[in-house]
Parts: C-alpha cells; structure tokens; sequence
C-alpha cells in the first residue's frame, strides 16, 4: 500500500498545485471590477477541470489501495468510515 501511496504522490501533487494556480487564477479575475465574462467563464472550466484532475487521481490512488486489502480489512474500514 506505501508503493502505491507513494507511485501516485506525484500525481495528486501536481493535480493539486495546477488546481491552487487555476484557482488563484479565478480569484485574481473576480477581483477585477471588470471581469471579461469570456475569461472568468473560460477560468472556471479551467478550476473544473483542475478539480476533477485531482478527484480522478485521488480515486485511482484509493481504488488501487482497496484492491490490496482483505475482506475483512474492508469490512473494518467501512466501520470506521
């Protein structure tokens, strides 16, 4: 489980730092007082797309992780959860 944590770290980083500049990106526009609707429109498809990047990795990392445990592993951590 560590070698895939750590085989999808890189992934999920660089997910997560596109989805902080993306975002910076939209916050920068929404302060402006007047924002090209084409550009803040454009910027939020690309925080979106930055999100579900991030989301898909995440998911991949987990399912990879969940298909190493045991039953019973599972069961426990559905407890948990």
């Amino acid at each position: 489980m560590d070698a895939i944590f750590d085989a999808s770290k890189p992934a999920i980083l660089s997910s997560y730092k596109t989805l902080l500049s993306e975002q910076a990106k939209l916050d920068a526009l929404n302060k402006q007082p007047q924002a090209d609707t084409a550009s803040l429109f454009a910027t939020i498809d690309a925080v979106n797309q930055a999100r579900a990047s991030l989301q898909k990795a995440t998911t991949e990392m987990l399912l990879q992780i969940r298909s190493q445990m045991a039953p019973d592993q599972i069961l426990k951590l559905q407890k948990v959860q």
